[in-house]
């Protein structure tokens, strides 16, 4: 097992792959993310107008995942959790 492990440590044409992919993914995300958010935008304007009382309940969700979601520790967790798996 350990021949492995250390193989992909020098297999170049992965290490391509990957820089491709991060790539992709960051073109993916700025075309991906403003359409998400045209379609998404009228649903809670939506429910605001119809009077519903959904939308106070729902609110603070929203903010606390957004908040989540910026968060720099979050992030930095993740890149963590990633290198941890790779070495292990």
């Amino acid at each position: 097992m350990e021949g492995k492990a250390s193989s992909l440590l020098v297999d170049f044409p992965v290490y391509a792959r990957f820089l491709i992919a991060v790539r992709c993914s960051f073109v993916a995300e700025s075309v991906c993310i403003p359409r998400l958010g045209r379609t998404a935008r009228p649903f809670p304007r939506r429910r605001a107008r119809a009077g519903s009382q959904t939308m106070p309940a729902s609110t603070p969700a929203v903010v606390s995942t957004r908040r989540l979601r910026d968060a720099m520790w979050a992030e930095l967790a993740t890149v963590m959790l990633a290198y941890a798996v790779i070495v292990a």
